[in-house]
């Protein structure tokens, strides 16, 4: 992959998470007059759980990377990652 395209990737998936989240958040029915606060937080939260499971994956990822014999793994977990994903999308879309 050229590395002129992974940051429209990543503003991608991240443009499509945020509306995966926005869906959560209209559905939560937050109080109009603490939106701000509200935002916020749940805004941090999100951050602070997704900094969290990168600090416990990557350090596996790498590890995994080194063992020749798992070369299968990180791609196979990739697509199990990505039908959970389609999945849920398909329950919550339709």
């Amino acid at each position: 992959m050229s590395a002129l395209h992974q940051p429209w990737i990543a503003f991608c998936f991240g443009l499509i998470h945020g509306f995966g989240f926005a869906g959560i958040l209209s559905e939560m029915r937050l109080d109009e007059s603490h939106m701000v606060t509200s935002l916020l937080s749940f805004n941090i939260g999100i951050e602070i759980g997704q900094l969290l499971i990168v600090s416990l994956v990557f350090p596996l990822i790498r590890l995994i990377k080194k063992i020749r014999s798992a070369n299968w793994l990180i791609p196979g977990t990739s697509v199990g990652i990505l039908a959970f994903g389609l999945l849920w999308f398909f329950q919550r879309a339709f």
